[in-house]
């Protein structure tokens, strides 16, 4: 398609129609809409808490904080009502919790529960499973042969099938495979994954999980597989669930074999795991013998050469961890060792030469979340196996319910080395830097929010593209204001500066037009270097209305940045339980439209197609078109 002539007019009459909505919205709009306005960042974010609702007699403080709306003085007096007062009775006894006003209880409401406090804890597992909540999917994407290769072993053709049966806090099971467009497979297809989740199935015995799952530690410095913010949120720290099933189809960030978590005595647990799995590699001969110089994480096999490193590599991992908590009050010690059956050897150049090289290494670590009234600490400082260490240190500080400033320290040494550690870090390896952030949190008014973040920090040796010391800073503003049930508009400034700086500015607003249509629009603007301009702007319709069969949800977005160097980073909704954090850079239009259908018995169907149109010649390349099928079925709920 052609982006001349008629470029600039599209751009007019695509700001004229944006404008025209918001302008409509403010005429028609009722003033009492039923459903609220909901941030996109916490749409895909829920599935680390665990089966919602969740049971407040049994939730967990890493799930409290998960959930990103009670100020650690709120968890902790939540947890210390229950400790002195026993389980809750009802959800109306929240009111009783200290420093929880109707406005906080109305927010968190939906996504809290109330059992039997009497619940027998054994002898139930029939009833779990004929009680459970039992889902089956199966989904479908066809990729346009014009972005497919021929190179490509197989179809351009994508599907996955999910089988999962719940039953709240006690039991998950569940199955799923996968198949990536241009693989070659049979019916079985290229990934699978399966788990057995049992939780206090004994008394002492906390947790059990049997197949996939994921570790998260500390603050991450030997393990995390969690989902984690690595922006603003950051100075929060990081908490999650110690063990969890894998239930995704990443094929690459999880342990196979067993994990058990248990009561040791009061306040005291343990937490155990032994894997042993097959990752992808590239493998060479040496006069050493069989090396791996590099492991590919993308679980990708469409080509000859990329079907030729799949699950050639066998690797063991285990590790041990000692908790002790009482009434808000966390530490942690811990330890990992893992190994492979050849040793990593990548080739050596100017920016990883400290990289882990061999065939095993270990790690340990103590972590720490403390309480003090309105001061929140945690951290985790880490050894890794070759005498170096790394170190983390946080702070929250609360003055008052509007106001909470953080700070976070992070040094980690040149040679720091971890198998799977994953903390906060301006580079991917979590070594050869020292930083300092800073982030504060203002509520003048209920209705006004605003964020404020610094991050500083320096690297002592060469990194990615820079072959000596190097350093730099990143800024970051965000204004928004929310009026409930009605609309919600942000401001968002960024700088990042480094050897090239880079500049982006986001207003963002999404208003609902009735209790069943929603409106947003968003432009970005940036600059990268000293004058490499790009913008994009998009806009959403979403039509969700309650208790009907069919929703949809449907985005065009005009892009046109240099390349992508200067890129915009936009939630893109798919189909249930399938997402996409999309860059937007070089020219071009993006548009989706998804159509979900709920008139059949505990069966919906979904269809999407997403599009993306650039212009012949474009140094990004061709454009692509992806259709997806997605059918859901649960027996039960």
């Amino acid at each position: 398609m052609s982006f001349s002539m008629s470029k600039k007019r599209l751009l007019v009459l695509y700001f004229c129609i944006g404008a025209g909505v918001v302008a409509w919205t403010q005429e028609v709009l009722p003033p009492d809409l039923t459903e609220s306005v909901q941030d996109e960042a916490g749409e895909w974010d829920l599935d680390e808490l665990g089966t919602l609702p969740l049971d407040i007699n049994r939730i967990r403080l890493d799930q409290l904080r998960r959930l990103g709306i009670l100020t650690p003085q709120q968890q902790q007096a939540f947890l210390n009502y229950r400790e002195e007062y026993g389980p809750f009775l009802s959800l109306y006894e929240l009111q009783a919790v200290p420093g929880w006003d109707p406005e906080l209880i109305n927010r968190i409401l939906p996504y809290l529960s109330c059992g039997e406090p009497g619940l027998a804890d054994e002898g139930e597992a029939l009833r779990y499973i004929r009680e459970g909540k039992t889902t089956l999917s199966w989904y479908n994407r066809f990729v346009s042969r014009q972005a497919a290769q021929e190179s490509w072993l197989g179809q351009p053709v994508q599907w996955q099938f999910r089988i999962r049966h719940q039953y709240p806090d006690r039991l998950s099971l569940g199955f799923q495979a996968e198949k990536d467009a241009g693989e070659k497979s049979g019916l079985a297809g290229d990934h699978q994954s399966y788990h057995i989740q049992l939780i206090r199935p004994l008394k002492g015995l906390d947790q059990v999980i049997l197949g996939d799952y994921k570790v998260s530690w500390g603050q991450g410095l030997l393990v995390f597989q969690g989902y984690h913010s690595q922006g603003s949120g950051a100075g929060a720290g990081r908490s999650a669930q110690p063990f969890r099933p894998h239930t995704g189809m990443d094929e690459h960030h999880f342990f196979r074999g067993i994990a058990i978590a248990g009561t040791i005595r009061s306040g005291l647990r343990a937490h155990a795991f032994y894997s042993l799995r097959s990752l992808d590699a590239n493998l060479n001969q040496t006069d050493h013998g069989t090396v791996a110089s590099s492991i590919p994480k993308g679980g990708l096999h469409r080509t000859t050469s990329e079907a030729g490193y799949r699950h050639v590599l066998p690797a063991r991992t285990a590790g041990l961890r000692l908790e002790w908590e009482k009434s808000g009050q966390k530490v942690g010690f811990q330890g990992i060792w893992g190994g492979f059956a050849h040793p990593l050897d990548p080739p050596l150049n100017y920016y990883n030469r400290q990289d882990f090289r061999g065939s095993s290494l270990w790690n340990g670590s103590f972590d720490h979340e403390l309480q003090f009234g309105n001061l929140y600490l945690f951290g985790e400082w880490a050894y890794g196996g070759n005498t170096s260490f790394a170190a983390l240190q946080g702070m929250q500080l609360s003055l008052g319910k509007n106001f909470q400033l953080s700070l976070l320290y992070r040094n980690y040494a040149i040679d720091y080395q971890s198998l799977y550690g994953n903390a906060y870090a301006q580079t991917s390896k979590m070594a050869n830097e020292k930083g300092l952030l800073w982030q504060l949190r203002w509520s003048p008014i209920s209705q006004l929010r605003v964020e404020a973040s610094t991050d500083l920090w320096h690297h002592r040796g060469p990194v990615y593209r820079e072959r000596g010391p190097s350093g730099g800073q990143q800024q970051h503003l965000r204004i928004s204001y929310q009026k409930r049930k009605q609309y919600m508009a942000y401001l968002l400034l960024e700088s990042q500066l480094t050897q090239t700086n880079l500049y982006r500015l986001r207003l963002h607003l999404e208003t609902q037009l009735s209790p069943d249509w929603e409106y947003r629009i968003r432009f970005n603007a940036g600059k990268a270097g000293v004058a490499r301009y790009g913008s994009a702007l998009q806009q959403d319709l979403l039509y969700r209305p309650a208790g009907k069969k069919w929703h949809f949800t449907g985005r065009i977005a005009l892009i046109h940045t240099p390349d992508y160097d200067l890129r915009f980073y936009s939630y893109e909704n798919g189909l249930l339980n399938q997402f996409s954090i999309a860059p937007y850079y070089g020219k071009g239009i993006k548009s989706y439209l998804n159509i979900r259908y709920k008139g059949l018995r505990n069966t919906t169907i979904e269809a999407g197609i997403n599009h993306l149109a650039r212009p012949s010649g474009a140094p990004e390349g061709p454009g692509n078109t992806r259709i997806s099928f997605q059918i859901r079925y649960e027996p039960r709920g």
